[in-house]
């Protein structure tokens, strides 16, 4: 069996080779939306039936993701499979006894919802959210069942139906739209949605299949698991509840801006944080399993390591991928939208998003490694706590700014709020992880910095160049203005890299070659 490290650089692989297949279906899924949507009234009211269906999802997402795969490994490590399947299926069939009651709730309650998340919305566009959010109220009670399933598959320590999982709702959704679309118009976009959530479910039902012996039917709320389910989970509730309240603020205030405000800011969102779901996600996903292993065994000097390698790594990537955003935006946004019902002035407005969110890129990856490590620890409260400061950051800041920026004020209130979550995180840190290897990844930190702030002064320069000798207009002008800039930028990052960070550069190399090379 190889080395830890090689395992989960290994898995960690195999779910970045499914999150680039997922983001290459999921850009060609905007395409197709921004094609024939744009940023549009219509796509506002969308967005905000998918919001409200995701702020309801999300007070179960959380347990079942952090909570149940600790709980699950543990029964199955100590007691074996049919003792943790017991288990398993009482949680899995209490929970999704919530998520059909919540739907039918939400069902009822959708004006009353639609009118706190978008009180800006009047008339038709308000009419037609609460439409669609009583049609999304299925959406969540599929993804709860997928992602049950999903947890039990990472338990086991397979990672890849969980991993294709957005390529098939992907898959799914594209050509429902293509077909639906012309036709249904929006409500072609919901239907499409349900059908995407739906493929997830039919994806992970073999895992389900395979252990079919174990399954039974039943609803237990006295179940001593359940219960220690639902305790360890409160804070998180509370906590990711205060995450999905920052989407939430962007509603409320982008639905009082011009139309098309809250249709630029997902755009933007979207494509933007591709880059965080490609590595960062992956990585947390492979490492939460491993850290807790090593936390259950009090081994802090290994899992402080581990945490800051981990750091280190997420930074040296995210951080020039953060600047390259921010000076590439135009270009980008005009490459990958522009085309169909996206004009020109949602390009201006989705620009100006990309630009703002990619500002705080780097601080949200950081963020999210972090709290991992925490959770590795069954420390819940600190994360949480500082989720609920990043908010108030975030709301004070959203006030500040939109007046004189609109929807790109919301978007560098999100950057700033997540700057300010990193560093608290970092201030925090238990003692048990505070080691050497802490002042040497701060010091990582700052060279980095350093590294990729001339990284991005060149590649504002060849842009510069390239759009002159270029011309601007054809989509080939902007494919070879954007494709030489990325080309040259990648390289003068790797370079600078060499000569200043020869360490960082050659422990990098060393770990993926182990993970990748049997010895």
């Amino acid at each position: 069996m190889g080395s830890p490290t090689r395992r989960i650089l290994r898995s960690t692989a195999l779910l970045m080779a499914l999150t680039v297949l997922g983001k290459a279906t999921g850009l060609l899924r905007d395409v197709v939306v921004a094609w024939n949507f744009g940023t549009s009234a219509s796509m506002d009211a969308f967005l905000a039936a998918s919001t409200i269906a995701g702020l309801l999802f999300v007070w179960f997402r959380a347990p079942i993701r952090l909570v149940f795969v600790p709980l699950f490994a543990e029964e199955l490590s100590a007691r074996g499979e049919a003792a943790a399947w017991k288990h398993a299926c009482v949680l899995m069939n209490s929970t999704m006894v919530f998520l059909v009651g919540a739907a039918g709730i939400g069902w009822f309650v959708s004006p009353y919802l639609v009118e706190v998340v978008t009180p800006g919305f009047a008339g038709e566009t308000k009419a037609l959210a609460v439409g669609l959010t009583r049609l999304m109220m299925s959406t969540f009670v599929l993804l709860g069942l997928a992602r049950i399933l999903s947890a039990i598959s990472q338990s086991y320590e397979r990672f890849g139906r969980p991993g294709v999982l957005i390529t098939a709702d992907n898959l799914t959704v594209i050509p429902a739209v293509l077909l639906l679309a012309p036709f249904a118009g929006i409500h072609g976009l919901v239907v499409a949605t349900i059908l995407g959530t739906a493929t997830q479910v039919l994806v992970q039902l073999p895992v389900l299949w395979r252990n079919r012996a174990h399954y039974r039917f039943g609803v237990d709320f006295t179940n001593p698991t359940l219960r220690r389910m639902l305790w360890m989970s409160f804070p998180l509730l509370v906590g990711i509840g205060g995450s999905q309240m920052a989407t939430v603020v962007d509603r409320i205030f982008a639905s009082m801006l011009p139309p098309g405000s809250l249709s630029a800011l997902s755009y933007g969102h979207r494509l933007t944080y591709a880059v965080f779901e490609l590595f960062v996600t992956s990585l947390t996903t492979v490492l939460f399993p491993f850290f807790s292993r090593i936390a259950g065994v009090e081994a802090w000097d290994d899992l402080g390591r581990k945490l800051f390698k981990s750091l280190k790594t997420v930074f040296w990537v995210v951080l020039p991928t953060s600047i390259g955003l921010a000076v590439l935006a135009e270009p980008l946004v005009r490459l990958v939208y522009y085309r169909g019902a996206f004009g020109e002035d949602s390009v201006r407005l989705t620009t100006q998003a990309v630009l703002f969110y990619a500002v705080g890129l780097a601080a949200y990856s950081v963020s999210s490694v972090l709290s991992f490590g925490f959770y590795s620890l069954k420390d819940t409260r600190t994360p949480v706590a500082m989720g609920l400061v990043r908010l108030g950051v975030k709301i004070l800041l959203s006030f500040a700014l939109v007046g004189s920026m609109a929807h790109a004020g919301l978007a560098l209130a999100e950057s700033l709020s997540f700057v300010v979550k990193a560093a608290l995180l970092f201030w925090v840190l238990p003692k048990e992880l505070r080691q050497p290897e802490y002042r040497r990844a701060l010091r990582s930190f700052g060279t980095t910095t350093l590294v990729a702030a001339a990284m991005g002064a060149v590649l504002f320069l060849v842009l510069q160049l390239l759009e002159g000798l270029s011309g601007a207009g054809s989509l080939a002008a902007v494919s070879m203005t954007v494709g030489g800039s990325v080309a040259v930028g990648a390289a003068s990052y790797l370079l600078l890299s060499l000569l200043l960070q020869p360490a960082e550069v050659a422990e990098l190399y060393r770990l993926v070659r182990r993970g990748v090379v049997r010895r």
